[in-house]
């Protein structure tokens, strides 16, 4: 029985340092900080300096002060080291059977030093990774296969240690593990029983032990609660001439918290298993063309369906948008290619992002929680040229 086997390690090393500062008109160092008043998260502040502007130690719930500590609001120093090694085995069992079994096991060390607190620790971790697949087929062109298979995502160190508290779970849902392992299945078929087509459909699961969700404050990510991600994937490429392909890619999911409402609401505070900025569609379609002579390029429409805005809740909603893109190619030579992209052909307004934030426009200001938004880049144009040597 023909059989493919592929082993490997693979090794990462970090050495970062991440701080932040509170400014005033971006270059005015301020002596102390402010942090979002999020129930459950910080418990522990050094006290607030004794000229804290009046108002900041409690303004409305938007935030609580306490004392820069050298100027720092954070400031840490972490080393991480991701080690992984992996073994991959393919077996023929007939011409219609195929298995592929997988193993990685995954080690990390993390280091983190806080100038702020003081903390200095250090704590580790492995995470088996077993994965496997089945195929059968190829017949009339068509072939069936499933998969499962563990993975995982890494946490922010410092929510690990507790030396920056909000990028950590909330006290109530325990201690931050540095992998939080995710596990995915999928069914499917690949087919090209039709002349010039081919055809894929899969059926998918993933469930996460821990979901990451957004921080606006920190413009990081930061764990939470479990979550399941199911749906169906159906792309699709038509090739009617050999210098022309019609492709098409849609996406139709459904992603919740997991658990209870009860549960939601009292560990994680959430008031709903509704996921932030999680689509229900994602779609695109378009035309590539290419061996014209020295012409290449391609027409593409995407477009992203609407999505809650608010983690737990259904509601506000942003619609989502879609758009039309364009690229254009020559090649001079066969060194150098000269290329136009035009995006958002049709100049829609829209949001290309969207969150739902609270904000104020003076330090005076009372705190407003609304709709923040990353407008849809406008009709805009790149001109571009590669050279190869």
């Amino acid at each position: 029985m023909p059989t493919e086997t592929v082993f490997g390690l693979q090794q990462r090393y970090d050495n970062v340092f991440v701080d932040r500062r509170h400014t005033l008109h971006g270059d005015e160092l301020l002596d102390y900080c402010e942090v979002p008043a999020v129930p459950g998260g910080i418990t522990t502040l050094p006290p607030p300096p004794p000229d804290t502007p009046p108002g900041a130690l409690n303004d409305g719930g938007f935030g609580q002060a306490y004392a820069a500590v050298g100027g720092y609001c954070y400031a840490d120093r972490a080393l991480i080291e991701d080690l992984g090694a992996y073994v991959q085995s393919t077996i023929h069992w007939a011409p219609w059977l195929r298995t592929i079994i997988g193993f990685r096991e995954e080690y990390f060390y993390a280091h983190d030093h806080s100038f702020t607190t003081g903390f200095s620790g250090a704590a580790s971790e492995a995470l088996p990774q077993p994965k496997a697949s089945l195929a059968l087929g190829p017949w009339e062109k068509t072939e069936l296969y499933a998969s499962w298979g563990r993975g995982f995502h890494s946490n922010d160190v410092r929510g690990v240690f507790g030396t920056v508290g909000l990028e950590g779970l909330t006290p109530t849902a325990g201690p931050t593990p540095l992998l939080a392992p995710a596990t995915g299945e999928e069914v499917g078929l690949r087919t090209d029983v039709a002349p010039k087509t081919s055809v894929q459909l899969a059926l998918f699961r993933e469930d996460f032990t821990s979901e990451l969700a957004f921080d606006e404050d920190q413009g990081e990510d930061q764990p939470t609660a479990p979550s399941r991600r199911e749906g169906v994937e159906v792309s699709g490429q038509y090739r009617p001439a050999p210098w022309i392909e019609l492709n098409t890619d849609l996406a139709f999911a459904r992603a919740r918290y997991q658990g209870s409402l009860a549960e939601l609401e009292s560990i994680y505070q959430l008031g709903g298993d509704y996921i932030a900025n999680a689509p229900g569609f994602i779609g695109s379609a378009g035309a590539l063309v290419d061996h014209i002579g020295p012409w290449s390029g391609s027409i593409q429409w995407r477009a992203l369906g609407p999505y809650p805005v608010v983690d737990g809740s259904k509601n506000p909603q942003d619609p989502g948008y879609s758009e039309v893109n364009l690229d254009v190619g020559y090649r001079v030579n066969p060194r150098l290619k000269v290329t136009l992209a035009v995006f958002n052909l049709t100049d829609q307004k829209a949001s290309a992002a969207a969150f739902d934030y609270t904000s104020r426009l003076t330090p005076t200001a009372d705190p407003v929680t609304g709709l923040q938004i990353h407008p849809l880049e406008p009709l805009s144009a790149r001109l571009g040229a590669t050279a190869s040597f």
